[in-house]
This record gives structure tokens, sequence and C-alpha cells, in this order.
């Protein structure tokens, strides 16, 4: 039976999705894909990056029908939907950015279980960020996952990542939990051997936004922008604080997500720019004319957007941390 959705494509880059609520009986860790759905999929893909692909530019010396065809020797080998979707992870990263990826509920549901921690690559070392896991602290430097130095086991995942450059794909490492044994142990490097077992699920540790008011300064933490209700909440925050001489909003160490155009609106007190995007164009004649390239690109111009009557008039500060 063929799971009921398979991809999901967004508008600035591509994201496939397979999953909607899979048989009772698919929902084990030795569920299979059959050949037809493996191949049916894999077709979707191709297409899906030909027709809505707006960054070749990125990556000019991609042979993507080369890559394909390797990609199908391997998804038509084995049946195992864990290594298909590792291997449509690996394809699709090939495109170099960071709004285009593959991902299946499937492998979420039975291998996405949190790692309980999160770790950034700083200044060449990978130092946690954040932890749940009681022996490990933020700012302990890891040295060596199992028997692998940080950088090793980086090196032996990084082709699953999608990112738009190395700087990228280091910061979102730890946002893939599946990537990760089921239990490993951490040699951090003051020594210490921490054992983490993955349990729970990461989007749990994303819902708390943080607000605190001191001395007429509103302070908000954001975690993510995942959940509707991180932005709903910050935005009421800003108008009950309307009166605030200033307002700190710390999005270090944020997961991501849509863009908060709602509370960006709230805190813009002057014009400001939107983005611009690109989408792929393909007009059959026209390729064959030689006017078109072999892949053809149209800009959209946001254009800037006027601020609100609303909008919060007092100082912003925002702090970031690199993402």
């Amino acid at each position: 039976m063929r799971p009921r959705s398979y991809y999901a494509i967004c508008a600035i880059g591509l994201l496939f999705l397979i999953g909607g609520e899979a048989p009772a009986q698919e929902k084990t860790a030795e569920a299979k894909l059959p050949l037809h759905d493996r191949v049916w999929i894999a077709a979707q893909i191709y297409s899906a990056i030909n027709v809505y692909f707006g960054h070749w530019r990125g990556v000019l010396e991609l042979n993507l029908d080369q890559e394909f065809q390797s990609y199908l020797d391997e998804i038509i080998a084995t049946d195992d939907r864990r290594s298909f979707d590792l291997a449509s992870m690996e394809l699709v990263a090939k495109l170099m950015n960071g709004h285009t990826g593959f991902r299946d509920r499937w492998l979420t549901d039975n291998y996405g279980q949190s790692l309980g921690f999160y770790a950034y690559s700083v200044g060449g070392s990978w130092v946690v960020t954040q932890s749940m896991v009681d022996e490990l602290k933020p700012g302990d430097v890891i040295s060596r996952i199992n028997d692998q130095s940080s950088e090793e086991f980086f090196g032996s995942v990084r082709k699953y990542i999608s990112a738009s450059n190395e700087r990228s794909a280091r910061r979102f490492l730890f946002e893939y939990p599946y990537l990760f044994p089921a239990s490993f142990s951490l040699v951090l490097k003051d020594g210490r051997d921490v054992r983490v077992t993955r349990k729970g699920w990461p989007e749990k540790e994303h819902f708390e936004l943080t607000v605190r008011e001191n001395n007429g300064t509103l302070y908000m933490r954001i975690p993510s922008f995942a959940d509707p209700k991180l932005e709903e909440a910050a935005v009421r925050a800003v108008q009950e604080f309307s009166n605030s001489k200033a307002i700190v909003v710390d999005v270090r160490g944020n997961h991501g997500g849509s863009s908060p155009e709602t509370l960006i609106g709230k805190l813009m007190n002057r014009r400001y720019r939107w983005w611009t995007q690109s989408t792929s164009v393909d007009f059959g004649l026209l390729k064959f004319q030689g006017i078109f390239g072999e892949h053809s690109d149209v800009f959209s111009y946001g254009g800037s957007s006027e601020p609100d009557k609303s909008a919060y008039q007092g100082a912003v500060f925002i702090l970031v941390d690199g993402g």
C-alpha cells in the first residue's frame, strides 16, 4: 500500500515529504517500501527539481541526470525504507540549498527521538549550546562521538544535510537526530564521558517563549518560529509592553520555521524591504531555439513594506548567533 501523500513543494525551494498517516503495520523500524513506490517517488523528485528548483546558479557544476542515475541504482537495490530515505536526502542535498530538502514522517516517527541537547561548531570546536542531559552543560566541548572525532562524525553524515554552505551544514547537524545512533557516548574536552540515549521528540523542546520585563526593558527569547503560537505570544508581549523604552529580541539558538511576518510588522516602525524570490521557467520551444538555457530563472522582487501604524516606537535590539 502506498503512503497517502508523497511530497510537497514550497515556493522558494523544494521540500519533499513522504508521509501522511502510514498504516499501523508500516510504523516499525523494519518497514519496507515496494519497488513501485520507490520508483514513483523518485520520478516525482526528479520532475519537481526540474520544474520548481530556482537556485541553479549555486550548483552550476551539478550533473543532475548523472546523480539521479546513481541514486536509482541505490534505491532499486533495497526495499529498506530508511535506506531509501537516506539516499533521497543525499540526492536532494546535492542541490546545496537550505530551503530544499527531503523529509519522511515515518523516519522522524521511528528514528527522530531527541538528542536532548544541541551543539554548534564554534571556532573549530563543537560546543554544547542547550542541554536537557544532566551531565552535559552549555559550554561543554565535544571531542568524540563514540569512536569518531566530532569532525569525523560530521564528515560521515554531511552528505545528508541540505544546506546552502558549510557553515549552515554545521549548524544544522544536531537538527537531524536520526543521523545519530539511538544511544552513544560523548567524550568531552575535559575528559568526561557522557552517555546519551535519545528519547522524546525534538519539537517538544521548542515551545516555550521567555518574557521578562526589567526597568522598562522587555526581553523576549524566541526558541523557534515553527509553531505559530510562539509568534502569537511574542506579538501579545509587544502589545502588552508597548510603553517599554526598549525591546530585546533573543533569537540565539532559534530553530527556524516560517518568517514571523506579523511580529516583524509590530516591531518595524520604518519602511523595510522584503524577500527577492526566484523560480525556474521552462519553455520547450525557446529552449530548443537556444533562447533559454538548460536552466533559466525568473526573479520576483518583494518590494518594500510600509510600517504599521500600531508598530512599537522604541528601540529594538536583536541578539543573534550566526544562524
